[in-house]
């Protein structure tokens, strides 16, 4: 089974996908508590700056791998940026638009852009 030991603050997210052959939720959940616990005063011996969850739960998670857990090894693809399509999306150059174009073909970019267009107008008009 594959577990997400995770901590999340708003736009921040320190994730840690693991999986155990043989271990339920319950006890993934159990174990990640324990580990919590076991690490806690090494975690603070060595932690020079600010005492926080995130680093403290990255240490429970090392704890985790050496007693079975092992990481999941995940492909990722994805794309960045082009949030709202519009005529000026191509000239910004920061994001995938380009690459977002190729993909999808000009035919439907440009449907894309027209439809963005329209509500554009639409809201404006109101």
């Amino acid at each position: 089974m594959i577990f997400d030991l995770y901590w999340s603050w708003y736009e921040d997210y320190n994730q840690h996908l693991i999986e155990h052959p043989s271990k339920t939720k319950k006890e993934f959940i159990e174990d990640s508590k324990k580990a919590l616990k076991e690490v806690g005063e090494e975690y603070l011996k060595q932690e020079d700056s600010w005492a926080g969850i995130s680093d403290w739960m990255s240490a429970a998670y090392l704890k985790l791998l050496k007693i079975g857990y092992k990481k999941v090894k995940v492909t990722s693809w994805g794309l960045f940026g082009g949030y709202i399509l519009d005529k000026d999306s191509l000239t910004e150059g920061y994001d995938d638009v380009e690459k977002f174009k190729n993909i999808v073909g000009d035919k439907l970019y440009k449907q894309a852009i027209k439809h963005n267009e329209k509500l554009e107008r639409e809201i404006h008009e109101k």
